[in-house]
Formats: structure tokens, sequence, C-alpha cells
């Protein structure tokens, strides 16, 4: 008994140390671990210190370089505003016809050498004026241009700074400064205004009928693909047709001519009736309507629609504008179909599913020869 009880209390202790031993080693190697990660970071936090320093001083030298530029623009803008402002004997005197009163002169005088760095097709109106003699005329009529929006011009031209508020927004649907900076290739003037027409007015859906009309103002290709294509895609949707119904003439051809319009139901006929939502959503559109039907392949109509068509067109006083030009586009359509050769297949567009009307072109086919020996033969007999 004397044994048992001096034995329990050594084996006890015994493995408590041996407990108390690994929690010591443990405590030195999460020390010694602590000491190098602090060291470790210590170094990072050293040397992320002294990168920012770097920075901070190359944003101070650039700050300087940047106030010293921001001050020679300014004397630049300065020297060309006197220079325009009292050009001496180096003058040329811009006319504008006042609005409402043709007889009323609206004039502005700036210089010929400054202005005649402007743009090739500005020197040639500095050095030929209104005609083509080429002796540097001392005043120039500037035609369908306002005198704002010249001075707009001008003051682009003196600072390369553009105002916000020459945009007024999606509201805007003018855009006449777009326009003349087009017309005289003023390029800057027209990167300047398509970036700040696309920060006021984001493209999307809703807007796309504004940023297309405005890319054809600018005639600016890339933006003009751009808002084609988004806008031929929903063409099948109500806010599609929203937005293409706001398009001028030219824009609703490239649309309706995209190969990746979308059609309701994947038929051509779609895009006639596409024609006659924009001809009939302005009166003086009717006029113009001619244009679009180049964008209509008549050929990828079921032949039943052709003649459905060609009955309205004979019979509604709506067409009567167009009734030469459609009847002409609908006959020639349909004598594409008849054909066994017609290419109307190489012309469908992504979204087209061809009508299946092998038996009706058939009967169709034997009709038209019928009629066409007919006539031969009466001729023949006639002689």
């Amino acid at each position: 008994s004397k044994g048992r009880s001096c034995l329990f209390p050594v084996k006890v202790t015994m493995a408590t140390l041996q407990k108390i031993s690994q929690l010591m080693n443990l405590l030195r190697q999460a020390r010694n671990g602590c000491s190098t990660y602090c060291l470790t970071y210590s170094s990072r936090v050293e040397a992320s210190i002294h990168e920012l320093e770097a920075s901070v001083q190359e944003l101070e030298a650039k700050k300087k370089e940047l106030e010293a530029l921001t001050v020679s623009h300014s004397k630049l803008q300065r020297a060309l505003e006197r220079l325009h402002d009292d050009p001496g004997n180096d003058g040329v005197v811009f006319t504008f016809a006042t609005e409402g009163d043709e007889s009323v002169q609206t004039t502005v005088t700036c210089s010929r050498q400054a202005m005649r760095h402007w743009s090739p097709p500005f020197d040639a109106l500095i050095r030929h004026g209104n005609s083509m003699a080429g002796d540097f005329p001392s005043q120039v009529q500037v035609e369908d241009v306002k005198p704002i929006v010249f001075k707009q011009a001008l003051h682009f031209q003196c600072s390369g700074c553009f105002q916000s508020e020459w945009i007024a927004g999606a509201e805007q649907h003018g855009h006449a400064l777009l326009q003349f900076a087009d017309r005289y290739d003023l390029q800057d003037l027209k990167d300047q205004y398509i970036a700040n027409a696309w920060e006021k007015v984001p493209l999307c859906l809703q807007a796309v009928s504004w940023h297309l009309n405005l890319a054809f103002a600018a005639n600016h290709i890339a933006h003009k693909e751009r808002c084609v294509l988004m806008l031929a895609k929903a063409m099948d949707t109500p806010s599609g047709k929203d937005q293409f119904v706001k398009l001028g003439v030219e824009a609703a051809a490239a649309v309706l001519s995209h190969d990746q319009l979308m059609l309701a139901g994947g038929r051509e006929k779609e895009v006639m009736a596409s024609c006659r939502l924009w001809a009939f959503h302005h009166e003086d559109r009717l006029s113009q309507g001619k244009r679009l039907l180049d964008s209509v392949r008549f050929c990828l109509f079921g032949a039943q629609e052709l003649l459905d068509l060609q009955e309205e067109v004979e019979t509604s006083d709506s067409w009567n504008t167009l009734r030469p030009a459609l009847t002409a586009a609908i006959r020639l359509g349909l004598s594409e179909k008849l054909r066994s050769d017609s290419p109307a297949r190489a012309r469908k567009r992504s979204s087209t599913v061809l009508p299946n009307e092998g038996p009706l072109l058939k009967a169709l086919r034997k009709t038209v020869s019928i009629f066409q020996m007919d006539t031969q033969g009466g001729s023949a007999a006639s002689a």
C-alpha cells in the first residue's frame, strides 16, 4: 500500500511535466515566429513607405509641370484671343445672315493667318472666300451657320476647351456645332463634341436614336456601326420601334439594311411594316420613303405577301406618292422569286425565315409561262 501511494503521484507529475514542456516549446516557436513575422512585416512597411514617398515626389513634379503647362496654355489662349480681337491688317471679316431677316448681317472679325491653320478647308475658305479667285478677300460670307455656332468653334480653337453647356442633352435634336466641325474638318472639336455627348447622354437603347442621329451628323463611322447594330437587334421590340421612328431617313435606311435586323417571326414583310411606320410618323416623310424602299428585300417576301402588298398599294390612297416606285419594286421582287435560280437565299438576313411555298411558286411559274406563250402567239398571229 505504501508503494502504491507513492507511485500514483509520481506518474501524474511526470505527465504534467511533459505537457508543460511541450507547451513551453510551442511558446518558444510562437515567439520566434512572431519575431520573424514582425521583422518581415516591418521591412515591407518600410518599403511601402519609400514607394509612397517616391510616388508623392513624382506627383509633385508632375503637378508643377501641369501648373507650368496651364500657365503657358492660358498665355497662348489670351494671345490668340488678342490676335483675333485686334488683327490689324491681317483681319478677315466673316458675315452671317441674321435669322428671320437676311438683309441684316452679323459680322465676326478674326486673324487671317491664325484661322488658316485651323484645317485645309478653312485655309481654302480664307484663300478664296466665296469665289475661286484666290485673292484672299477681306470679307467671307458663311452659309448655313449661325454666329453663335461660329463663336463656339472660335472659342474652342483658341482655348482647346469644350464647354459642357454646348450640349443640352437628350432633348437637343440639332447638332449645328458638330456639323460645322465636320464640314470644315475640325477633328479635335468633333472628337471633343462626341466624347462630351457620350458622357452627357450614355448610350443605351432608350437613347440610341439620339446617338445615331448624332453619328450621322458627325459622319462618325465607328459610332454609326455601334448604334445601327444595337437598334437593328431590337427592331422586334416596342422600344426599338419607338426609337426607329425618331431617326432621320439615312439612319433609318442604315438600320433596315443591316443583316442583323431582327424580324418578328423572321418575315421580311416586317421591314415593309417598319417603312410604313416611319413614313407615316410625319406627313413630310412620304416624299423620303423611296430611300427606305431600297432597304427592303422584296425577294424574301412570300409570294402571297407580295400579291397582298401589291393590292394594298393599288387601292390605298396613302401610297399615292410612292405607288410607282413601290409597284416596280414589288414586280422586281416577284420576278426574282419566280426564277429557278433565284439568289434570294444569298440575300437573307440572319433572322430571316424563308416561307415554304414550293407548290405555289411552281403554279405561278406555270401560269406566267402560259401567259408568255399566249402573248408570243398573239404577236406572231398579228404579224
